[in-house]
């Protein structure tokens, strides 16, 4: 939930909570219970105890308060979450906005890039191409786009007298017009346009100058595909900013809900429409359902299949309201099927789901013919399996590209209550003791060099590259494999595009034109990565020299890094214990909430960590650098395997920020040119000095004409 003090609660009430559950269910309905056989974690978060004083002492709050980075939620904190637009968000806007900030997001990699091959440290050098060609792999996968100007994330606060076209929203001036995006995004007509208006009188009491919310009210809510007041979130974009002379001025132009509108959606109530009640049954009498209810691991899947979908009818060209709105509703009832026992199989075959499947997704590929990811916004991060790859990953050192190692090691686990049957003669194997063997936790098969297979009780799966396990309904061996997905592995992302042939090898040109300009984006973060790569490797990036005499002169910063370095290391055990507590407390959190996107569960995982390291003692000591220190690094007083093993347990941000210091420097005309147009678009002025390595400062004399 979302904690707010309230003056006019009445005597003797502590807590009054905002739901959109009707209150004759009672407030427990409203509240989602406790897990009361979690002994560890009861409320399927981390919380933190909290206190107050009251008479001069301390007195335990009712409240348990979610963490932020170990502690109580601080002000804030939302700031930090990542802003840059993930596709199932902008690839649903005009063209023009999509190329505009695709352009921008290109460009923003390219400066990184160049500032980095600048170094001249070539083992900070190496280590910095590293990451990067990491991060452009990343970017290829999630095709995530720079921030627009101004947007900030904010957690939802509900207001009663705040009009249906407004919104209270501290640090936007009055008259801001905003648009509010709320994940999972199914569309625009999920977008309410709304004009601050800071002046409300029922905000100012009860949430002024707030750094971390916006107020709206319920009318709203709902067109944020039914948002809740318990600490739901929202992206906000500034679509108009106010000049100098007090006159507004449109800064972006994209869809929203006063551009389409599905009204069915609004105050569409799943439970009422898939509900037990519609089916007799009473889940606090019965168990027993009338119909299949969804599993929480069955939640992600299905989300998945419905997130697709959308995005692929978007990617096909799909205006149709009626087929979106039927597409959005089904997604509203995955989202709750699990929680309020759904019949999300009706639902399914009511809004005619495999009609829009049959229709926007073909796909030669699925046994049905159809479903499934089809297009490359939908395919990108789609999973496909590649064979057990060895840690060690080497570069192409002719194309930069990633040269991977097949592990060999042993790979189908079967079944541990499958018997262990002689490949041969078809018989139950059994020990010296005549007990039946089981495959999986005795013994393995090995595979001869005639290919016939003879079983070795004693071995297990997995221990030598020489085992091999039978597929138990097949009796074929098969290799180990992990996870990747369909970006990862495409060399080239137009082969993932709606219109690509496999048989011809070609795309057919039929695809829409956000489409391509996602294609040609992922193959840029490819190629940049490749290059990154190949600028990296000893022959092209160089070798530090060791300086005996340097080493003598910063002999004491040289023994402090070493200190730094024990340090970083000597937490090692405790750091793991606590890196596998947050996992299963992430995990148990994530499965709760599978409408999550990949920044929100980097939020939540960091979280956990934070929480599991308060618990264990754990301590994650990144070596930081003094002045002396970095001096000493730059004059060789450091060899470079100790260097690399420095910066690979240094803070990144510290020793970046070193390496790649802002500096009021003499700028090109073209770089000012730049700056010019970058400011032109919308970007803010310190996001403009980030990207071009300037100060602030510097780029503000530019555009007011001093510099």
């Amino acid at each position: 939930g979302m904690a707010r003090f309230n003056r006019d609660l009445l005597e003797g009430v502590d807590i009054l909570v905002n739901s959109n559950k009707p209150s004759s269910k009672g407030m427990e309905n409203a509240l989602k219970p406790l897990d009361l056989n979690a002994e560890t974690n009861p409320f399927g978060t981390n919380v933190i105890a909290t206190g107050y004083e009251k008479d001069g002492k301390m007195v335990r709050s009712p409240l348990n308060i979610v963490g932020s980075r170990g502690d109580a939620h601080v002000e804030g904190a939302w700031d930090e979450w990542s802003k840059n637009l993930p596709p199932q968000f902008l690839s649903k806007q005009p063209e023009a906005l999509v190329k505009q900030q695709l352009q921008l997001t290109k460009d923003v990699k390219t400066e990184e890039f160049n500032k980095i091959m600048s170094l001249t440290n070539p083992t900070v050098k190496k280590q910095l191409l590293e990451d990067f060609a990491e991060s452009c792999d990343a970017s290829a996968v999630d095709l995530k786009a720079i921030k627009l100007p101004g947007q900030v994330q904010r957690v939802l606060l509900p207001l009663k007298t705040i009009k249906n076209d407004e919104i209270y929203a501290p640090g936007f001036d009055n008259g801001t017009k905003v648009a509010l995006i709320r994940y999972p995004h199914a569309g625009p007509w999920e977008i309410p346009l709304l004009t601050v208006n800071n002046k409300n009188k029922e905000a100012n009491t009860v949430m002024k100058n707030a750094r971390d919310a916006v107020g709206i009210n319920a009318h709203n809510a709902s067109i944020l595909s039914g948002a809740d007041f318990d600490g739901d979130t929202v992206t906000v974009i500034p679509l108009t900013k106010t000049q100098s002379d007090g006159s507004i001025v449109p800064v972006v132009k994209m869809k929203t809900h006063n551009d389409i509108q599905i009204p069915a959606l609004q105050d569409y109530d799943t439970t009422a429409a898939y509900g037990p009640d519609n089916y007799g049954w009473d889940p606090n009498k019965t168990k027993k359902a009338p119909y299949k209810l969804m599993t929480e691991q069955h939640k992600g899947v299905e989300m998945g299949v419905v997130s697709n979908l959308i995005t692929d009818m978007y990617a096909k060209g799909c205006d149709n309201l009626d087929e979106l709105r039927r597409a959005d509703m089904y997604s509203m009832v995955v989202i709750d099927a699990e929680k309020h026992k759904l019949n999300y199989e009706q639902a399914y075959k009511d809004l005619g789901i495999e009609e829009l499947q049959k229709k926007y997704q073909i796909n030669p590929n699925n046994q049905k013919g159809y479903g499934g990811a089809s297009s490359l916004l939908s395919r990108s991060k789609s999973e496909q399996r590649v064979v057990l790859r060895d840690l060690r990953v080497k570069t192409d050192p002719v194309t930069g590209e990633k040269i991977y190692q097949e592990s060999g090691k042993a790979t189908y686990v079967m079944n541990p209550k499958i018997r262990a049957k002689d490949p041969v003669t078809g018989k139950l194997i059994k020990d010296a003791n005549g007990k039946i063997i089981n495959e999986t936790k005795n013994g393995s098969y090995k595979q001869l060099p005639d290919g016939s297979y003879t079983y070795d009780p004693g071995a297990y799966p997995g221990s030598s590259s020489n085992y091999y396990l039978r597929d138990r309904s097949t009796g074929i061996t098969k290799i180990r494999q992990q996870k990747s997905t369909k970006m990862a592995e495409a060399k080239d992302a137009r082969t993932l595009m709606s219109d690509y042939d496999p048989t011809t090898g070609t795309n057919s040109g039929t695809a829409l034109p956000i489409e391509k300009m996602y294609a040609e984006y992922a193959n840029f973060c490819k190629d940049l990565g490749n290059k990154a790569r190949l600028a990296a490797l000893p022959e092209n990036a160089g070798k530090l020299k060791y300086d005996k005499e340097a080493a003598k002169e910063y002999k004491d910063e040289v023994l402090s890094l070493k200190e730094k370095l024990r340090k970083a290391q000597a937490n090692s055990s405790r750091e793991r214990q606590a890196q596998n507590m947050a996992y299963f407390t992430y995990r148990a959190e994530a499965l709760d909430h599978p409408e999550w996107d990949n920044d929100t569960k980097k939020k939540h995982k960091g979280m956990a960590l934070e929480h599991a390291r308060a618990v264990t003692g754990a301590k994650k000591d990144r070596v930081t650098f003094s002045d002396r220190e970095w001096e000493a690094i730059q004059k060789g007083a450091i060899a470079e395997d100790s260097l690399r093993t420095l910066l690979k347990n240094a803070d990144k941000e510290d020793y970046t920020k070193r390496a790649l210091p802002r500096e009021d420097r003499k700028l090109s005309d073209a770089e000012i040119t730049r700056i010019k147009n970058m400011f032109a678009n919308g970007l803010e002025q310190k996001d403009i000095a980030n990207t071009v390595g300037v100060s602030a400062s510097t780029v503000s004399k530019i555009l007011s004409g001093k510099e």
